[in-house]
């Protein structure tokens, strides 16, 4: 008998493991590093939103950012559900941060895991392999992940969904895993609506009636809690950022996501060397593949929900913060990956190594600059390192607000008022009812609840908003920031 080599050892199922926890690996210690290295490189201030709230949850104070001036149902109620158990456990606030990372990361190997099961269940192995080593260790799937948003979570809880159908798995249990994809992002809808929609195809109404049973039980909770307690079901940061937008913006949401596309398959160094002409050719190979692969069965459920979200998106969300635009299509790109890699052309065991091997060196040339390289102080990190000694020494009595708020607020040890009504009930509503201009009702609620500072980075957008702002009396000025814009402490005149 032919002795076996480590080729033949190496099955796509250990292949999938090997390549899903080195992206775990790879995430860990990232995350291990410094925390105030994970603060100014990779934590979104969004993030500590999330935490701030979990905290004040976990102290008993409810769902406030504020610590009581106002409430918030702002946030993705999965990725809350892990951070409040986490301050009840007596967690610090620098260790939360670690552990929202981490859960992310894990969440992230589940996808990659889950992606490798769909595409194994569709008889295609290997691409399954490369969809798991892509989402893993591609820095475009891996970076976004050590932001704090809640991406990965989604997106794992998205996947499980489906393969749950592509299993034909009793429709109450599907029902449970497509609510648990929308407590984890609330745009989980679209995906339990197609679910739903083939169950009627099907003139399954029995199955219909017993998969939505299980997504009401999964959110019931929720929505019973958010309609007492803020009379809607809407969260507060989807009021504030979604808005119907003209032809004009939605093209322009898309051309993102075009520019995007490439860094799903192809390391950006690499884009960077071939150019714009170059990464046109990716960007059109990777959307001819696509069809041409024949999206069936839990991949053409994938697609349509892709589909859906993507034009959801670009309809509803401000194309001009396309850093921003491109997160949101975090799903989109993930579900391309699937589509593309099962094409049978990529479904070959060598082809898998060779494009794995490339995004294998190009994560570990970034893990060592990364170990080298000084974090730049952008806002968040001159948020958590220069403002509190500042805020620390206003008069007491005397309330700081803030638009881009969750750093501060985390770091602070006074309240800080959001601004933007992402984790504020009272500005979200404010934004649909106020009547007199967006300023003019800002500055009656400041003098409302008694906002006598403002914060805030020179280079954001309340600077649009409050037109004489730098009029004001700058309290605290910062060093120049690694965009060059500034951080402020403003006195808000009365």
């Amino acid at each position: 008998m032919k002795p076996s080599t480590f080729a033949d050892r190496l099955t796509p199922v250990r292949a999938a493991l090997f390549v899903t926890m080195a992206g775990l690996l790879a995430r860990t210690w990232l995350i291990a590093r410094p925390v105030d290295l994970l603060v100014a490189r990779y934590a979104a201030d969004d993030f500590f939103y999330y935490l701030q709230v979990a905290w004040h949850i976990a102290h008993g104070d409810g769902s406030t950012f504020d610590g009581g001036v106002s409430y918030t149902n702002g946030f993705q109620p999965l990725f809350m559900g892990f951070l409040v158990p986490a301050f009840w456990l007596g967690l610090s606030k620098f260790a939360a941060i670690r552990f929202g990372l981490l859960v992310q990361a894990a969440a992230a190997a589940g996808a990659g895991w889950t992606a490798f099961r769909i595409l194994e269940s569709e008889g295609a192995a290997w691409a399954g392999v490369l969809a798991a080593g892509l989402l893993a260790c591609n820095l475009f799937f891996l970076l976004p992940t050590l932001t704090g948003f809640e991406m990965a979570l989604a997106l794992s809880a998205t996947l499980l969904a489906v393969h749950a159908w592509q299993k034909g798995r009793h429709p109450l249990l599907l029902g449970a895993l497509c609510g648990l994809a929308v407590l984890a992002r609330v745009d989980g809808l679209i995906l339990a609506g197609w679910i739903g929609l083939l169950f009627l195809l099907r003139r399954d109404f029995r199955g219909f009636a017993l998969m939505s049973a299980g997504v009401a039980v999964l959110l019931a909770p929720w929505a019973a809690w958010s309609l007492s307690q803020f009379g809607t079901l809407a969260l507060d940061s989807g009021t504030v950022k979604s808005h119907l937008r003209p032809l004009g913006d939605a093209a322009l949401a898309l051309r993102a996501a075009w520019g995007a596309l490439p860094r799903s398959f192809v390391p950006e160094r690499l884009l960077a060397s071939v150019g714009p002409a170059g990464s046109a050719v990716v960007a059109f190979g990777v959307c001819l593949l696509v069809p041409f692969s024949r999206p069936r069965g839990a991949l053409l459920v994938l697609t349509a929900y892709a589909a859906a979200l993507a034009m959801a998106y670009a309809l509803l969300i401000d194309p001009h913060e396309q850093g921003a635009m491109v997160r949101y299509f975090y799903p989109v790109f993930a579900v391309v990956v699937l589509a593309t890699a099962r094409h049978r052309w990529l479904d070959r065991r060598w082809l898998v190594f060779a494009l794995l091997a490339v995004h294998f060196a190009d994560a570990a040339l970034y893990l060592q600059w990364d170990r080298r390289a000084a974090p730049a102080l952008g806002y968040v990190s001159a948020a958590q390192r220069l403002a509190p000694p500042v805020l620390a020494r206003l008069p007491e009595g005397q309330r700081v607000a803030s638009f881009d708020s969750g750093s501060l607020g985390y770091f602070a040890d006074r309240p800080v008022i959001n601004l933007d009504g992402l984790v504020n009930h009272d500005v979200a509503a404010l934004t649909r009812t106020c009547k007199g201009g967006h300023e003019a009702c800002l500055r009656a609620y400041m003098r409302r609840t008694g906002v006598r500072f403002l914060v805030g980075g020179t280079g954001f957008g309340w600077t649009r908003i409050f037109h004489d702002w730098q009029s004001w009396q700058r309290v605290y000025e910062s060093p120049a920031l690694a965009d060059g814009e500034r951080l402020l402490v403003l006195a808000v005149p009365q």
